[in-house]
């Protein structure tokens, strides 16, 4: 059982949508691939960048710059490259959060685009014709309903 398998249950589900929210600074060297798994599985994921690609402190609760075991200021890089790729690999999309309702904005249009793009997807197809089975049955009521007249017979 898969990571995703645990999130998001039954492969049945339709229109799966995951937002992260991160400077893209990634410890896993499988991501990518866990990415591509979650997209075989029809989940799109939508990638907001925060932080400066040149870097910055980061801030915590009580206003300090947070500082790491050995005492060293914590600097964090955006990595815009990772969600982008993240953001493609699933239908998704990248905004850089530099103003917020732009960004909400632009994240609200993709969630209302999310069904043409998961029908665009080739994968959730499934093919199954069953109107050769019906062919028959009709064409005998239409050869029974030639030979019924239009009106009743009125008895005298």
């Amino acid at each position: 059982m898969t990571k995703s398998d645990l999130l998001f249950g039954d492969e049945s589900d339709r229109f799966r949508s995951i937002i992260v929210i991160t400077d893209g600074e990634t410890h896993d060297d499988n991501a990518l691939e866990e990415v591509k798994d979650l997209a075989t599985k029809g989940i799109m994921i939508n990638t907001v960048g925060i932080g400066s690609p040149t870097g910055s402190t980061i801030i915590d609760a009580n206003g300090k710059e947070k500082r790491d075991a050995a005492g060293n200021v914590v600097i964090s890089k955006l990595n815009e490259q990772i969600l982008q790729q993240v953001a493609a690999a699933t239908n998704g999309k990248y905004v850089h959060l530099e103003n917020s309702e732009a960004a909400v904005n632009e994240i609200l249009s993709q969630f209302s685009q999310i069904e043409k793009k998961a029908l665009g997807d080739t994968s959730l197809y499934t093919y199954q014709t069953f109107y050769a089975w019906m062919v028959l049955p009709m064409l005998l009521f239409l050869a029974t309903e030639s030979f019924l007249p239009d009106r009743k017979k009125i008895k005298k």
